[in-house]
């Protein structure tokens, strides 16, 4: 091996890497003899070229690894370099690394010490020298490409294996900084986007950030070469700025508001969200409800009219206005008593509804006739924008089903928040204001192109609202990705954000009236309408005008799914009534997944207290619920719970036995008790006795321990 040419180091010198880094990396030349035989290199044509060494992170002492970048590459059909970069191959004595920078052993394992992700080794002695003449510290570690941080796929899944030598960013500050065509390429930003989820699977905090696409720039080296060290901490700066403007927007709402967590982050987000509708394809409404008066709704609405984009109060506007200022102006709609609006002026109700209806798709118009006489044309108008929508009670359903659910209540006395007045944020506010707008100005391009990972647990319309929302979260980063995804499957999961439409609270009353009895196929349509009677929570006992839900009215509610009683077989008697099966459709079609069995429900969960223990049974009506103990347990790790796993006697002998190993993986998982066979009577004679229903049961549990 040889030293660096002139040109080289010349070369080097223009990216701020200066010859002692070099020294310290042992950057050096090989020649295609060397690279052939000391680097292991194979494949045609000329080899030499400028070798990397690969050392084991903060360990300097031996090369693991390394790759080539070789003087003279062949040239593809497009005209670019081929195999510019070479490494030996891969195998069980020579497994592939990743490259990390000349930096000790403290510097690297400190998890106060930011990791930044680039894709070439020059790109990591770039950023290392930059953060020395900078006076920081980052560990800049060098992929290799835009998938070199994968080491395969799990067979199971089909993912993308993280590299091990990336685990130094598990709960860790990471930054994801790959070349000036993760703008443009496809295949770099599916790369970019699979190795964030990653990450952040390993508790890491990631943020993504963009190199601009300048001319001259690849890498971040060509960056801090050509515009200079300043510029690249702009970069870094102005990928800060997101979280913290974000904290401060929710600052503002708390000392004005009471509301919970979940809500504030919701709102916060929306309100980011409304300096970005160009980009949006959907935009969540904000529904803002209360049983009563006097729960801050409007307040709500006066904090927004201060950070929102191009607020309106359209209180007093006529039909005709609301129409041509939305599709002019595309304001911020804060519309409030939403409840009196829709019950009074009937044009003022429709043109509202037909602005709701619309106006959460980018693509959607609303047409109207326009002049007069012979020269009445069709106009379309776009409606498409935020809004802002508060009410007493409930909003109609189609709304609701567009929305974030902000339910507030009236704050106790004892609760004190700020006086919102005029004269004292205006300032403050409008100043936030401008703030959110430049960040998400600058955030516009990645927001465009923002495919975030989704909750599957949202429903398809839901995820379409809060796309935008996960996006912003992402730009933003911090612990924003995870208090975006914890607050909104919360909203959206709750009472209020369930559609309570008659018909679908018919389905889940009937659900739950099911699952307390899981080994019940049928019900007689006389057993169902006592049991939907009995349920306080609902309106049955008082349908028809206080007479109750008669057999029709059941019927009628059901028609629309395709579900009618038949005659069935119930206990020996063949009644007119309704299936399990009939209705499983139905059930996992328009209602949220399974819950767990109900803790209300005295057939198949009891709990007494034993040693201050809670001690649980629960009767899962089929294996597929068993999965849901092992959360169960996870959650309730330190609480002291004894699960008592009931099996479905009906179930054969086969999908007995899975049954039986799920949950015994899920107890030798969560080192918990968990006792199988149909749930016994908890006898208090003993401090933690508890029975077990039969022998074979138990034989059964021991059989599958010792083959364990």
């Amino acid at each position: 091996m040889s030293a660096l040419t002139t040109t080289e180091l010349e070369m080097f010198r223009g990216l701020g890497i200066n010859q002692a880094l070099l020294d310290k990396a042992r950057v050096e030349r090989v020649s295609d003899a060397e690279a052939r035989e000391v680097c292991r290199l194979v494949g045609p044509g000329d080899l030499s070229g400028i070798v990397f060494p690969y050392y084991l992170p903060g360990n300097g002492d031996h090369a693991v690894y390394c790759r080539v970048r070789r003087d003279r590459p062949e040239v593809g059909e497009d005209g670019k370099p081929v195999a510019k970069y070479m490494a030996p191959a891969n195998g069980p004595d020579l497994p592939r690394r990743l490259y990390y920078p000349p930096l000790g052993p403290a510097v690297v394992n400190d998890k106060n010490v930011p990791v930044v992700l680039v894709e070439s080794e020059k790109a990591s002695l770039a950023l290392t020298a930059w953060a020395e003449r900078t006076g920081q510290q980052h560990v800049t570690v060098a992929m290799g490409g835009c998938y070199g941080w994968s080491a395969g796929k799990d067979e199971k899944t089909g993912k993308k294996i993280l590299h091990t030598d990336l685990l130094i960013c598990r709960d860790r500050h990471t930054y994801i900084l790959m070349d000036a065509n993760s703008s443009t390429n496809e295949n770099v930003q599916r790369a970019r986007r699979e190795l964030a989820a990653a990450l952040r699977e390993i508790g890491a905090q990631v943020q993504v950030l963009d190199l601009p696409p300048l001319p001259g720039v690849n890498g971040p080296d060509d960056f801090v070469g050509r515009h200079g060290d300043q510029a690249l901490s702009d970069l870094f700066n102005d990928q800060r700025v997101g979280s913290a403007v974000l904290a401060q927007v929710e600052a503002f709402l708390r000392r004005f508001l009471v509301m919970t967590d979940a809500q504030f982050v919701a709102v916060t987000l929306w309100t980011a969200h409304t300096h970005a509708i160009e980009v949006c394809t959907y935009t969540p409404y904000l529904a803002i409800t209360s049983a009563e008066k006097q729960s801050a709704k409007s307040q709500l609405l006066h904090a927004l009219r201060y950070l929102v984009r191009r607020p309106w109060n359209c209180s007093g506007a006529s039909a005709a206005v609301l129409f041509r200022k939305i599709a002019a102006v595309q304001p911020t709609l804060l519309l409030d008593e939403m409840d009196a609006i829709l019950q009074g002026d009937k044009e003022m109700a429709q043109a509202i509804r037909g602005v709701l209806n619309a106006g959460n798709e980018a693509d959607a118009v609303v047409s109207r006739c326009e002049g007069k006489g012979a020269a009445i044309t069709a106009q379309d108008y776009s409606v498409f924008g935020a809004k802002a929508l508060a009410g007493i009670g409930s909003l109609p359903e189609t709304v609701r089903d567009r929305s974030i659910p902000i339910r507030m209540v009236r704050k106790p006395t004892s609760q004190k928040v700020a006086k919102l007045r005029k004269r004292l944020v205006q300032a403050e506010g409008h100043q936030l204001r401008e703030r959110l707008t430049n960040w998400i100005g600058g955030q516009i391009t990645r927001l465009r192109e923002a495919f975030p990972v989704m909750p599957e647990e949202l429903s398809d319309r839901q995820q379409d609202g809060a796309e935008i929302l996960f996006a912003i979260a992402e730009a933003a980063s911090g612990d924003w990705p995870a208090r975006t995804r914890k607050a909104l499957l919360e909203l959206f999961r709750s009472v209020d954000a369930g559609d309570d439409s008659k018909r679908m609270r018919m389905l889940s009353d009937l659900r739950d009236i099911y699952n307390q009895f899981p080994l019940a196929n049928t019900f007689s349509t006389a057993d169902l309408l006592e049991k939907l009677k009995d349920i306080e929570t609902s309106p049955w006992s008082d349908w028809s005008r206080g007479r109750g839900l008669t057999a029709k009215g059941l019927s009628d509610l059901l028609k629309p799914f395709g579900i009618f009683p038949g005659r069935h077989m119930d206990k020996g008697v063949r009644n007119s009534g309704y299936r399990r099966a009939d209705l499983e459709d139905a059930w996992s079609r328009y209602l949220p997944s399974i819950p767990l069995i109900p803790q209300n429900n005295p057939a198949t969960v009891a709990a007494v207290n034993v040693d201050a223990g809670a001690k649980t049974i629960f009767n899962p009506a089929t294996d597929t619920q068993l999965p849901g103990l092992k959360s169960e347990v996870s959650a309730n790790k330190d609480a002291g719970l004894t699960i008592v796993a009931g099996l479905n006697p009906e179930l054969s002998p086969s999908t007995f036995e899975n049954t039986f190993m799920a949950a015994a993986q899920i107890e030798l998982t969560a080192d918990r008790q968990i006792f199988y066979g149909e749930p016994p009577d908890l006898r208090p004679g003993r401090a933690g006795d508890v029975g077990m229903a039969n022998d074979e049961d138990r034989k059964r549990r021991d059989r599958y321990r010792r083959r364990s």
